[in-house]
């Protein structure tokens, strides 16, 4: 294993690798640390996807893990272990039952939100901010499976910093007819300086 904290060096394909010892040579050098090349996954599921209620970010929120036992007392979160920003998030409708019957022509939209203290009441909706906007949206014309994979690693300014809370909303236009769905998700978190 290679501990945190250790470097490599980085040079552009025409330049020799052996270190010459030259300051010229050594000006074409850029440093990496390992957690540069580090990314966290988590997969979790929107449980009963569209099923109406909404919670306090204003739909379904994704839980990670676990199933909670109660969710009117529960937001599904993450909390952020070191800098890093959003890569990749996928979603994907996993249910026997086609996500057009389910969602009777309700459109659903994505969003990330985050919350910055640690130390919040997350069921209070003051403590979120919505961060991120996905540009996918579940309408009409999404087919019967759906599923995506939208990459947010252009967006380097919208960065968690360690101690912040990250959540995954989904908001249906409406309650769907049939409110009994899951919807799988998995999100990746890439580390930054």
């Amino acid at each position: 294993m290679i501990p945190q904290g250790t470097q490599f060096h980085g040079v552009a394909p025409n330049v020799p690798t052996k270190n010459l010892g030259s300051q010229q040579a050594n000006s074409q050098r850029n440093v990496y640390t390992i957690e540069d090349f580090m990314s966290d996954s988590f997969s979790g599921t929107f449980i009963n996807f569209g099923g109406g209620t909404s919670d306090v970010l204003g739909g379904d929120t994704v839980a990670w893990g676990v199933n909670p036992i109660t969710q009117a007392d529960h937001l599904g979160n993450i909390v952020i272990k070191s800098k890093c920003i959003v890569s990749k998030i996928s979603v994907k409708w996993s249910s026997v039952d086609g996500y057009q019957a389910a969602a009777g022509g309700a459109q659903v939209a994505f969003k990330v939100s985050r919350c910055t203290d640690i130390n919040a009441q997350l069921v209070n909706a003051s403590n979120w901010t919505d961060y991120i906007d996905l540009d996918t949206v579940w309408d009409s014309g999404s087919g019967d499976y759906p599923g995506f994979i939208e990459d947010l690693s252009s967006q380097v300014d919208k960065v968690f910093n360690v101690g912040d809370i990250f959540a995954l909303t989904a908001t249906p236009s409406a309650g769907f007819p049939n409110s009994g769905e899951d919807v799988e998700v998995t999100v990746t978190f890439q580390h930054v300086k």
